[in-house]
């Protein structure tokens, strides 16, 4: 079962968001799309599963966890933590669900 988190930050510029994903390794779906699909370093390849899925949209991060392992997963989620911190106005404007 998946589990999905936001993460709300006062930054709706997605740019910097799309530049780590990419960094990370995430495939993104089109060259255009703001949806990136993740495996996780030494698992097998499923050529219909990903172990997470990142969907940006301005102000908004979503993190789909698909069931990969736990360790990628939080640190996946430190990265993007980290970096919607970066670009909020301030530490009050970073808040995240459980969704």
């Amino acid at each position: 079962m998946a589990a999905e988190y936001l993460i709300r930050t006062t930054s709706t510029d997605i740019a910097p968001f799309v530049a780590l994903c990419v960094h990370l390794g995430g495939q993104q779906v089109a060259s255009d799309s703001p949806t990136f699909h993740f495996r996780a370093p030494g698992t097998e390849r499923r050529s219909t599963s990903y172990d997470a899925s990142v969907v940006l949209d301005p102000g908004e991060i979503w993190l789909c966890d698909c069931g990969g392992p736990h360790v990628f997963l939080a640190v996946l989620l430190r990265h993007l933590l980290d970096a919607a911190l970066m670009h909020s106005d301030s530490c009050d404007g970073v808040r995240v669900t459980n969704a």
